[in-house]
């Protein structure tokens, strides 16, 4: 439990530093940069259950899944939540395009500060 408090905890710090850099992305403070970093995980971890059972990616790799197409649909399958995201908390405001470079700067920063451990 302690664990998903930190994740959450980081990936809130993440988002901030997101909206501060990238025009077209604002969240409100600590607790909108938490609420959205809830919303952001129950939404890819509902993409994930869709995407696991095989719905979209059959859809659109079909039976053979390249490992760069699943690269490119997963881009897009957070760049679909973070857009989403921001109906479901009032203190976040993203636009396509914001959203398009914040899957990308998240991405980046990822991979020098993981928010899955383990």
């Amino acid at each position: 439990m302690l664990g998903l408090f930190i994740r959450l905890v980081i990936s809130a710090f993440v988002l901030m530093v997101v909206g501060f850099i990238l025009p077209g992305f604002n969240v409100g403070g600590f607790v909108g940069a938490l609420l959205a970093a809830i919303a952001i995980a129950i939404l890819g971890y509902v993409a994930n259950m869709i995407m696991g059972k095989g719905y979209i990616s059959n859809m659109f790799m079909g039976k053979k899944k390249v490992r760069q197409r699943r690269g490119i649909i997963g881009f897009v399958i957070a760049v679909i939540v973070i857009y989403a995201a921001q109906f479901f908390v009032q203190a976040m405001s993203v636009t396509v395009l914001g959203a398009v470079l914040a899957a990308a700067l998240i991405g980046v920063i990822d991979i020098f500060l993981p928010t899955t451990f383990g």
